[in-house]
């Protein structure tokens, strides 16, 4: 007669939600054990560990991150009404932050799209992966278009 598992917790999509609401609000292995009926610590770990426990983390994480950025930029965009009552250093420092950020944005949005022109380039020309391969071992690959 063979052993009956358990089904995990982890199988139904809400239950990983509340899993990750738990652990981004700062919930404890015990109180978390105590919260979802689980005598062991491990499990709870094992739990945080798993993917699908650490996507909607991070979303929750990401949103919460997302919130906080708007609520000062508007602190600071409300300020910025009266720029001639702040100093040069402190006008300085919120131009570097901003022009900082805008400038990750577009390297983040750079790399991505180029990413995806490059993918649907290979896809186009199936031939391109072992030619790119030749060039850089140092043979002498042959022609491939470009796209422009």
């Amino acid at each position: 007669m063979g052993d009956m598992a358990r089904p995990s917790m982890l199988q139904d999509p809400e239950r990983c939600k509340q899993i990750a609401e738990a652990f981004v609000a700062g919930q404890t292995r015990a109180e978390m054990c105590k919260m979802f009926g689980v005598k062991n610590l491990d499990t709870i770990t094992r739990w945080r560990r798993d993917p699908r426990v650490k996507g909607f983390a991070l979303k929750l994480i990401e949103d919460r991150v997302l919130q906080v950025t708007r609520k000062v930029d508007a602190v600071i965009s409300e300020r910025l009404e009266h720029a001639e009552d702040m100093t040069t250093k402190e006008l300085i420092e919120i131009r570097k932050e901003f022009l900082g950020g805008a400038l990750r944005m577009q390297h983040e949005k750079a790399d991505d799209e180029t990413m995806h022109d490059a993918m649907t380039w290979l896809d186009e020309n199936p031939g391109a992966a072992e030619e790119l391969e030749k060039l850089l071992t140092g043979e002498r690959p042959n022609p491939v278009a470009i796209p422009e």
